[in-house]
């Protein structure tokens, strides 16, 4: 089941999110994101904000809606790594990559994928409804396959007629 989502509810707005531990401000989603989105992200555009969506993908549309006072914290810095092989290696990292690398847990993942799903104009209302009919939907096709499994394993279903015709041939 989907959710019937009206133009009137879709308004873009400025969301905080905690990342390491500090606030961090997401600015609203415009034209100029969206030509970034499909520059960006091209075929796969459509992966976003399901469950195909890959922790890359999500660090580098966090990145893009930060403030740029906020990007400034994500400035490229040297570190020491210990590569798979063993040997440590001094590597730079920063924008995006040092995002992701700051974001820890699933509780500041899920907050995460909220205030992006806030910047592009889904209001925590409209969140709450797209939430509860979508667990509504699943409980619905929950209920769907299990009568449908009753049905195939019922009195008179084919595996119970062929139960039925192998015992009486047999006597």
């Amino acid at each position: 089941m989907h959710t019937k989502i009206e133009l009137k509810d879709i308004v873009t707005q400025e969301t905080d999110a905690w990342i390491g531990g500090k606030c961090y401000t997401l600015r609203r989603f415009d034209l100029g994101d969206e030509a970034w989105l499909h520059e960006t992200f091209g075929d796969k555009k459509g992966e976003l904000f399901t469950e195909k969506m890959t922790t890359n993908q999500m660090a580098q549309l966090a990145f893009n809606q930060l403030k740029d006072e906020d990007k400034a914290d994500f400035k490229k810095v040297k570190a020491k790594v210990i590569n798979d092989e063993g040997d440590e290696l001094e590597i730079e990292i920063g924008g995006w990559k040092l995002l992701r690398q700051k974001v820890s847990g699933t509780q500041e993942k899920a907050a995460l994928m909220k205030a992006l799903v806030h910047t592009l104009g889904i209001a925590q209302p409209l969140w709450d409804k797209i939430v509860k009919n979508e667990g509504n939907a699943a409980e619905k096709a929950k209920l769907l396959e299990l009568k449908k499994k009753q049905k195939m394993t019922g009195r008179r279903s084919l595996t119970a007629s062929l139960t039925n015709i192998n015992t009486r041939s047999k006597r």
